[in-house]
C-alpha cells in the first residue's frame, strides 16, 4: 500500500508540524524570570492546550507600585488586540482580574502579586475560554504587559 519511505516522510512532516505548533504558538506554564523559582505561581495551571499563558516576572519595586503600575498598563491599553476591561481589583491582596474580548472571543486575564525580600512578585495568567489555539495571542500579550510594566516602573525610578 505505501512505501517504506513514504512513511517516513509522512512521520516526518508529522513531526515538523508538532514542533512548529510547540514552536509558535507554545503552552507556556513556565516561570520566566531566573529569581521566579524562589516563589511557585499560585495562579491555576494551564491546561495542556496552547491557548494559556501562565509566567512570573521579579521586579524591584513596592507591591503598591508594581500594583499601580499594572492597572495603569491596563488602563493605557485601548486597541483592537489590548483593551482590557478591569473586572475586579484587591490593592491589599495585590489582585486584578481583567478580560480582553477580540469578536467573540474572550480572554481571561488574572494578576496575582507577592511581596518578598523587598522583591515583588508578579504572577500573570492569560488564558482563552473557548477553543483549543489562539494563534500566540495570549503570550504577546503577557510579553507586552510585561514589556509595558518594566518600562513604566524603569521611567518613573529615582
Amino acid at each position: 500500500m505505501f512505501s517504506r519511505n513514504s512513511l517516513f516522510v509522512v512521520a516526518g512532516v508529522l513531526g515538523l508540524l508538532v514542533g512548529a505548533r510547540i514552536l509558535f504558538f507554545p503552552n507556556s506554564d513556565q516561570q520566566s524570570h531566573p529569581l521566579a523559582k524562589d516563589m511557585e505561581n499560585p495562579l491555576p495551571p494551564c491546561p495542556n492546550t496552547p491557548n494559556c499563558v501562565r509566567e512570573t516576572k521579579v521586579f524591584d519595586a513596592a507591591k503598591e507600585k508594581v500594583f499601580k503600575t499594572a492597572l495603569a498598563t491596563l488602563g493605557h491599553w485601548n486597541g483592537w488586540f489590548h483593551k482590557a476591561n478591569v473586572q475586579a481589583q484587591d490593592a491589599e491582596k495585590g489582585g486584578i482580574v481583567a478580560t480582553f474580548r477580540i469578536g467573540v472571543f474572550t480572554d481571561d486575564f488574572l494578576i496575582l502579586m507577592a511581596e518578598s525580600n523587598g522583591k515583588t512578585y508578579l504572577h500573570v495568567r492569560s488564558a482563552s475560554r473557548v477553543g483549543h489555539g489562539d494563534l500566540g495571542v495570549n503570550s504577546r500579550r503577557v510579553n507586552a504587559f510585561f514589556r509595558e510594566i518594566e518600562q513604566r516602573l524603569a521611567s518613573t525610578s529615582p
